[in-house]
């Protein structure tokens, strides 16, 4: 024979193969792997900074609008303006911080906003009670002859102030913790329902410490309703 076969040394052969290939596969999952928890920790950490962020700006907004009303000298104007000062007041409050929340969700959040395609229908047939006790209210209050600006009042306080927030703490807090984790939403449901709470405690420059525990208790047991409204209907 020209050759001589040594089956020992093609056994070796293939052996070391065998092993660098395996090395190579177990090194390759290992990494893919590795990425893959860290892509997840990233991402989770990456929501969680979009969620407080949310909240830092809502609770600049608020510290800031004061000092910056005064400033501008606008403080003086709306007393002035006797009835409607309260519904001017809101409407200088609440319009600037929703274009500033829509604003920074395009550029930087990235939240889907569910405007299209919202399922009215059955929202409205959750919220039927509060609708109702609403526009019993505003009966109420035309039946006793209430001035015109405290009708127009309840009104733009309800849908500006409503809106404002349920952009914010439904829209883009909740809206941000439950993406990616339609299974385990009691951890979202809290976190905005504390962070909604908290929001409310710089009304403690405005009425007593009491009344604004009661509130802050209220809103956040508010907000465990309106979460499963959104969830229910998005």
């Amino acid at each position: 024979p020209l050759f001589i076969i040594d089956k020992k040394k093609i056994y070796n052969y293939n052996q070391n193969i065998t092993e660098t290939l395996c090395k190579i596969c177990q090194s390759f999952f290992t990494r893919l792997t590795d990425n893959y928890f860290l892509t997840q920790e990233r991402s989770s950490m990456k929501k969680y900074i979009s969620v407080f962020s949310v909240f830092l700006v809502w609770l600049a907004y608020l510290l800031a609008l004061d000092p910056i009303l005064k400033a501008l000298g606008l403080i003086n104007w709306l007393r002035s303006l006797g009835h409607f000062a309260s519904l001017t007041s809101i409407i200088i409050q609440e319009i600037p911080i929703i274009i500033i929340l829509l604003l920074l969700n395009h550029f930087f959040w990235h939240q889907k906003l569910l405007f299209k395609g919202y399922n009215w229908k059955k929202a409205l047939g959750m919220l039927i009670l509060p609708l109702v006790m609403f526009l019993a209210g505003l009966v109420l209050a035309i039946g006793k002859h209430a001035p015109a600006s405290y009708i127009f009042l309840a009104i733009g306080a309800t849908l500006l102030i409503g809106f404002a927030e349920e952009l914010s703490f439904r829209g883009l807090i909740f809206g941000i913790l439950v993406k990616n984790s339609k299974d385990k939403i009691i951890v979202p449901l809290f976190i905005s329902s504390i962070l909604f709470g908290l929001m409310h405690l710089v009304n403690i420059r405005n009425q007593p410490l009491g009344n604004t525990i009661i509130q802050v208790l209220g809103v956040m047991a508010f907000i465990l309703f309106a979460a499963v409204v959104y969830m229910k209907t998005r």
